[in-house]
């Protein structure tokens, strides 16, 4: 990076951009040099975090996350990240619905929590979790996502009914 290369926020910007973009490993060098340069930067580490979640590095994925929520614990959208890391690493149920209960605690409309949350609430809590997708379903705007959020809902409102 020719333009800051002392500047740790530019370096997590190139690294979140690329990591938007669906490539983690590119952008995991950017986040590391960013860290390199300011180890408590909570950015930085919440997508690195995500980042080595994406591409099998569960445990420290979610170690990334855990120091950033360390660092900021009431920011609503590191919890979500959290349960996200946690969910793709196949953690049990509990801690993904932990964490996504702490979010909305945080900011009590946000559908990804919302949705994540009535997901992982599937196969103990049907009737919950279409509550839940419910809710993330009024929230989220039409497109691919809105159709998943659907999606688990009409699968949720049949699990609840068989289970009535």
């Amino acid at each position: 990076m020719e333009l800051a290369p002392a500047s740790a926020d530019a370096w997590a910007q190139r690294g979140v951009l690329r990591a938007a973009l669906g490539r983690a490993r590119e952008a995991l060098p950017d986040l590391e040099r960013a860290l390199a340069l300011a180890p408590d930067h909570v950015e930085a580490l919440a997508n690195r975090g995500l980042a080595r979640a994406l591409l099998g590095d569960a445990a420290r994925g979610r170690a990334d996350l855990e120091r950033a929520l360390a660092l900021r614990p009431g920011e609503a959208a590191l919890w979500v990240y959290l349960a996200l890391a946690l969910r793709d690493a196949g953690a049990p149920r509990a801690e993904v619905i932990a964490a996504c209960d702490r979010a909305l605690a945080l900011a009590p409309e946000r559908a990804d929590a919302l949705g994540l949350r009535g997901q992982a609430r599937l196969a103990s809590d049907p009737a919950g979790a279409v509550a839940d997708l419910f809710a993330a379903l009024e929230r989220t705007p039409p497109g691919p996502t809105q159709e998943a959020v659907r999606r688990s809902l009409e699968r949720a409102r049949a699990l609840a009914a068989g289970r009535q």
